[in-house]
């Protein structure tokens, strides 16, 4: 009965960490993939320093 709850907290672990894994390189993705479309649009941003 303790190996098996053991093994059941083992396997909670694990799919934590994976599907921590798995949202963390989707936010990730959807960035890269939001810094590339913002590089492609046809605007420009200008900045000008007043004195």
């Amino acid at each position: 009965m303790f190996s098996l709850t053991e093994l059941s907290r083992s396997t909670q672990r694990a799919i934590c960490l994976l599907v921590a894994a798995v949202v963390v390189a989707a936010s990730l993705t959807l960035g890269v993939v939001g810094a590339q479309h913002a590089q492609h649009d046809d605007y420009s941003v200008t900045i000008t320093q007043l004195q």
